[in-house]
């Protein structure tokens, strides 16, 4: 079929039939449609809108770039479908029950309609997507994912309701949507989530990341929490950890989200001897809340090896961790720094009021943290702004004079203001 349309109302039966040409193929009327073996759909759109017999049998392939799988009623397949490189399958706003899903590179559009399917495997250098509404069915759905080092492997962005996802293979699937279904297990590879989500997340091997927010988090049959898409905060209900899990966090600034990550918890917290693993940037500063315990509950256990105020090393800097830090129940990070014995001396003599202009200091040198500050009399520019970063820790501050007024982000320091 080269174009135009062919409508098809007659019964089909067989082992396959392939479809070629960029027109439309229509299946309509009540026939049967039932193939032993595979329907082969090359080019252009073939649609579906039977009135009778529905669930056609045989497996259904979408071949090729452009090529389209659409809907023009409800519940119209009963085998398997696989969707290639560039093609789509269309559930143009129809409800759809299929015993399995495979994709490469590929992708699915629900509309108001909803895909309920227990077996998604995806594959391919790209990725694929499925968008609109996918249901999870009272047995569950496996969602097995090849790792073929597509950023994320398959991005799932449709509203997932239903009852319990298995997430299986080595590639990453990134949950978008604002999520209703029960839980999800996830048992290689990695899940993450960006939007809201009720499940409770049970982490039995790979990674569990995102910014979104989850139910209950349970790991202890090994796996990596972290939290972020780069830095980011993950937000979830009580968390349980054992000594197989790796809680990974970033540190790159003193701000959660932005500058470092944060798991953050609506409920309790058992670490369990969990591992903590840091990533550690130039910009790590000041004491970071690396896991934010709501209300007054105490953190139950340590991360392993690290108990309070033992102090831990990464990237050539040294932390000081805390587990009754922040509003007295969170684990925070300190950044520890050596005082360097070097004293810097306000003159105010540059074009600004900021600490960070080098002219402002006698000598021409700005301070670096660890250093002694001293503010004398006679400067000038008495009310100026601390510009560093929030949370640089300087040594000490010495003010030998009335009349200043210092503004900025606040500071640490590790021997007191005089």
């Amino acid at each position: 079929m080269a174009s135009g349309q062919l409508n098809v109302a007659s019964a089909i039966s067989g082992k396959s039939l392939t479809r070629t040409g960029t027109g439309t193929l229509q299946f309509t009327g009540s026939s049967a449609l039932a193939l032993q073996s595979a329907l082969s759909m090359e080019a252009g759109t073939t649609l579906f809108a039977r009135t009778a017999n529905l669930n056609a049998t045989g497996t259904f392939t979408v071949l090729n770039s452009g090529s389209i799988l659409r809907l023009g009623a409800a519940e119209q397949l009963g085998g398997r479908v696989n969707v290639s490189a560039g093609a789509t399958f269309d559930l143009n706003g129809n409800n759809e029950t299929i015993p399995q899903l495979s994709l490469t590179d590929a992708a699915v559009t629900t509309g108001a309609g909803t895909l309920t399917c227990p077996s998604i495997g995806t594959s391919g250098l790209l990725g694929s997507t499925i968008s609109g509404k996918l249901a999870v069915p009272a047995g569950g759905t496996q969602l097995d994912v090849v790792n073929d080092d597509a950023a994320n492997d398959v991005s799932i962005n449709a509203m997932v309701s239903g009852a319990a996802l298995t997430k299986t293979g080595e590639g990453f699937a990134l949950l978008s949507g604002n999520n209703t279904f029960i839980s999800a297990v996830i048992s290689d590879g990695g899940l993450l989530f960006t939007g809201t989500n009720t499940a409770a997340v049970t982490l039995n091997g790979g990674l569990l990341g995102g910014t979104g927010t989850l139910g209950a988090l349970t790991s202890t049959g090994g796996g990596i929490v972290s939290p972020g898409m780069s830095t980011g905060i993950l937000t979830s209900g009580s968390v349980v950890m054992n000594a197989a899990t790796t809680l990974a966090m970033e540190l790159n600034g003193s701000t959660p989200g932005p500058g470092h990550d944060q798991l953050k918890v609506n409920g309790t917290v058992n670490l369990g001897g969990a591992t903590l693993l840091l990533n550690t940037g130039s910009g790590a500063v000041g004491v970071m809340v690396i896991v934010d315990n709501d209300g007054a509950d105490a953190v139950t256990g340590t991360f392993a090896g690290l108990p309070e105020n033992t102090l831990i090393s990464s990237a050539g800097k040294s932390f000081r961790i805390s587990y009754i830090g922040g509003t007295g129940n969170d684990v925070t990070l300190t950044l520890v720094v050596t005082g360097t014995g070097v004293t810097k001396t306000w003159s105010g003599s540059g074009a600004n009021n900021q600490w960070t202009t080098p002219a402002n200091w006698s000598g021409g040198l700005a301070p670096v943290a660890g250093d002694n500050l001293v503010f004398p009399a006679g400067a000038f520019q008495k009310t100026n702004v601390n510009n560093f970063a929030a949370g640089t820790v300087f040594n000490s501050i010495r003010i030998a004079d009335s009349g200043y007024a210092i503004a900025g982000n606040g500071l640490l320091l590790n021997a007191g203001a005089v």
